[in-house]
């Protein structure tokens, strides 16, 4: 069973090591749970598709990934302290 899968979100323009253009930002969304536990990769299809599969295989919570561990955490001194 696939639990995670990968979505394309946009596109940007990024300069990489190699000298190129990069345009593909990509998301990897959990299935069960509509849950994206990774966003924002900019790279290649194929690295981000390698990523997925990696996930699918085992290497990630097996489609349950706990919501807590995706929760965002603000940046110190944002809050107006």
């Amino acid at each position: 069973m696939m639990n995670y899968k990968l979505v394309q979100t946009g596109v940007t323009d990024i300069h990489n090591t190699d000298g190129k253009y990069v345009t593909q930002v990509y998301d990897i969304l959990e299935t069960a749970t509509d849950q994206t536990v990774i966003e924002g990769i900019h790279g290649y299809k194929d690295e981000a598709k390698k990523l997925c599969r990696h996930l699918n295989m085992g290497g990630g919570f097996d489609g349950n990934t706990p919501s807590f561990f995706l929760a965002r955490i603000p940046s110190y001194g944002t809050q107006g302290v």
